[in-house]
């Protein structure tokens, strides 16, 4: 494929450790392999993220994120999940890599992108502390926000 494996091991890496609550502590994480993509990912210079939604929400996300990882353009596609997902797709299909990040609440697609080859499987050293109903085992995908009910 035609997208940089450094640079998505990179985003997955961040996406699962602010799923796992521990974005607050980067410099253990240099430790783990996560600088060495830092800064092959900061040589690319460019994330973008697809977020099902408004972009308002994903917008202190990406502020967060460039405090802790300077030097990193960060985008935000936002829009409802029928309108992401197809985008998606035509990118895999096409070998071209647009989107590094995607936040959906549509699962089906992250399943359908795992059958794919268009996922990268990384497990943050924090990995354990991510509650097994949130995450998928073999590290392709893992909640990033959990919302309460009460009935």
């Amino acid at each position: 494929m035609a997208y940089s494996l450094t640079r998505r091991a990179f985003i997955h890496a961040v996406a699962t450790a602010a799923g796992a609550g521990s974005m607050s502590n980067p410099p253990a994480w240099a430790a783990d392999g996560v600088g060495e993509l830092y800064r092959a990912a900061k040589a690319e210079g460019r994330i973008v993220l697809y977020a099902g939604g408004p972009i308002a929400p994903y917008r202190n996300d990406a502020a967060a994120f460039s405090k802790v990882f300077p030097g990193i353009e960060f985008d935000i596609v936002a829009g409802f999940s029928n309108q992401i997902s197809p985008r998606i797709d035509a990118q895999l299909a096409a070998s071209k890599m647009e989107a590094n990040i995607a936040i959906l609440q549509t699962i089906q697609d992250s399943e359908r992108w795992k059958q794919r080859d268009g996922l990268t499987v990384y497990r943050v050293p924090e990995w354990s502390a991510v509650d097994r109903k949130f995450k998928h085992p073999d590290g392709t995908s893992v909640g990033v926000r959990v919302l309460a009910i009460a009935c």
